[in-house]
């Protein structure tokens, strides 16, 4: 009796009967994740006008950590003039290599028009969406 071979029966749950719940499981969670991320949603384009603005800025040569301090220098300078500035903008004319590289830029703020402008800033109109 103890040289009998024993045969062994398939379990009644094999793989081909239990992968249906598993499946749609995953499928579930799938769906889930793409509508999280917003993958079924339409892409919408708002236009917004903006007012006419002041572009004041000071011409700047150096590095970039140098010219992190310029742009609060000219933020400082108008502050002290009495205009409060719209946002600082940077326009980066030229650079070279990374970040201790020299550049040359123009570091300054949006201001609304007709303002004063301090003495030693520089100015350019910039009217619904075009630079004068």
């Amino acid at each position: 009796m103890a040289d009998e071979p024993v045969s062994l029966k398939a379990s009644r749950r094999s793989w081909r009967k239990g992968w249906l719940w598993p499946f749609v499981a995953f499928l579930a969670m799938l769906l889930f994740t793409l509508l999280w991320l917003g993958v079924f949603r339409q892409a919408t384009v708002a236009k917004a006008s903006t007012g006419p603005y002041l572009y004041v800025y000071e011409p700047f040569s150096g590095s970039y950590p140098d010219m992190v301090k310029a742009r609060e220098a000219v933020e400082k300078r108008l502050a002290s003039a009495g205009l409060t500035p719209a946002s600082a903008m940077t326009l980066i004319e030229h650079e070279q290599g990374g970040q201790s590289a020299a550049m040359t830029a123009r570091v300054g703020c949006l201001v609304n028009p007709g303002s004063p402008v301090p003495a030693g800033l520089q100015r350019v109109g910039c009217g619904r969406g075009r630079w004068r």
